[in-house]
């Protein structure tokens, strides 16, 4: 597909290509910050991945208390369809290339009467044997006043108006705020800059995660 830029609150990033695209929900290819070189194009299995992704959690109270729970980051069908299009993705992406990703996810509100739309965002990018997944927005939620109109009273906005929302793709060079802490698992581990862990940055071994997730 054509180039076009595409950011918000952060550097625009360069889509060089799109891989899927269903209104706001994206997989395209980016243009990677000046002088990054990734160990892409790669050949990551699409079941793996899938089940790598499902693997990932975070603590969303930070895991401090007892009651603390653990929540997927990719919960369902959001982990299936990143992971099929995300393994596309590198296998067509350049060294200086990443994978820019935008997903959609289902939460109940109170007393179930209705849905609550959600997105993730971010890049991801393989390197050393690992994927890294650089996280721009974490269970992003929209219009927060007509959540509920629409769940009690059948009331949606339409899909083109989806399509104006504005996601961040995540930065190599700075934090993004997320919902709790990753779950340091086997085959996951978070990115340490400067001797400071980033919660927004995730490493994945995809066959060991994969197995433990499987297990």
């Amino acid at each position: 597909s054509d180039a076009a830029l595409f950011g918000l609150l952060a550097d625009p990033v360069e889509i060089t290509k799109t891989i899927y695209e269903l209104n706001e929900q994206q997989v395209s290819l980016i243009k990677a910050p000046d002088g990054v070189s990734n160990d892409h194009p790669v050949k990551i299995d699409k079941a793996a991945l899938v089940q790598a992704l499902s693997e990932v959690r975070f603590w969303k109270g930070g895991g401090v208390f007892r009651d603390d729970e653990q929540t997927q980051l990719f919960p369902g069908r959001m982990a299936e369809a990143l992971g099929s299009y995300m393994s596309d993705a590198f296998a067509q992406a350049s060294p200086s290339e990443d994978v820019y990703f935008v997903v959609r996810g289902y939460g109940r509100v109170a007393l179930g009467m209705g849905k609550e739309r959600f997105w993730n965002s971010g890049r991801a990018f393989y390197q050393d044997g690992r994927l890294n997944i650089i996280i721009g927005e974490h269970g992003k939620i929209e219009k927060k006043d007509q959540r509920l109109i629409e769940g009690a009273f059948g009331i949606t906005e339409s899909e083109e108006g989806r399509k104006t929302y504005t996601f961040s793709p995540g930065s190599r060079d700075s934090e993004s705020s997320v919902n709790g802490e990753v779950v340091v698992a086997n085959g996951i581990s978070i990115k340490t800059v400067d001797g400071e862990p980033r919660e927004d940055w995730i490493l994945i071994n995809v066959d060991e995660a994969a197995r433990a997730y499987a297990e």
